[in-house]
């Protein structure tokens, strides 16, 4: 049986270092974290260039909430960044120039938040096959489990059936021909069940009245 640590150890080794843990961010909460960004490119005034404090959270977004919220961020803060520089601090002296850094600005950010949410949607669908898989595996594992039991119970209770069969020669003489033949109906069913149960293909469950059985359907049942 595979461990469920396979599965972590299996996609660490072919993760790149710097690839992010995996999990997902609600979108909302970046509703949050975008004045703040706002807030830190207005403080630095309007000559800054393009701060890593801003690229950090737009690669985050990317990977956690996906595209859009990451396209969100990346043109949120340039447009507002243009929007201080035109009405606050006052019109650049080459007004051009200052469209056209922060079209820049958004564009380079932008094409990086792709990047990173290509990779994060590379990454989840990866983990996805590799949890699939490990469930394939281990639901063929407990599969041959049951057959193995079930072969080696098959072989013990058949032994203890041809030893039965001895016992009906002699009970022949003292019961009636209706209780024998419903005797042997009843080996054959119990048989026919483990020969089943030796040879499932398909691991299925049902509910019984002791619990939880395997599903080895209506072998061998009959009316009486």
């Amino acid at each position: 049986m595979i461990p469920s640590s396979s599965i972590a150890v299996a996609l660490m080794s072919s993760t790149p270092w710097w690839v992010l843990p995996s999990g997902r961010i609600r979108p909302a909460w970046w509703l949050a974290v975008a004045p703040g960004l706002i807030w830190v490119d207005y403080a630095a005034g309007p000559d800054t260039p393009l701060p890593a404090v801003y690229v950090l959270p737009v690669c985050v977004a990317a990977w956690y909430s996906g595209q859009r919220a990451a396209l969100a961020l990346a043109i949120a803060v340039p447009v507002a960044h243009l929007t201080f520089a035109l009405t606050l601090w006052g019109p650049p002296a080459a007004l051009g120039w200052g469209v056209a850094t922060a079209t820049l600005r958004a564009a380079v950010v932008a094409f990086i938040a792709l990047v990173f949410a290509r990779q994060s949607e590379h990454e989840r669908q990866l983990r996805r096959d590799l949890e699939r898989r490990h469930a394939l595996q281990l639901r063929a594992e407990q599969l041959r489990v049951v057959q193995v039991t079930m072969r080696t119970v098959q072989d013990i209770v058949n032994n203890c059936l041809n030893q039965l069969q001895l016992l009906r020669l002699d009970a022949e003489r003292h019961v009636s021909a209706e209780s024998v033949k419903l005797f042997d109906q009843a080996i054959k069913e119990a048989a026919a069940q483990l020969k089943a149960l030796g040879d499932l293909e398909a691991y299925a469950e049902k509910q019984m009245e002791i619990g939880t059985a395997l599903d080895i359907g209506e072998i061998g049942s009959t009316g009486h």
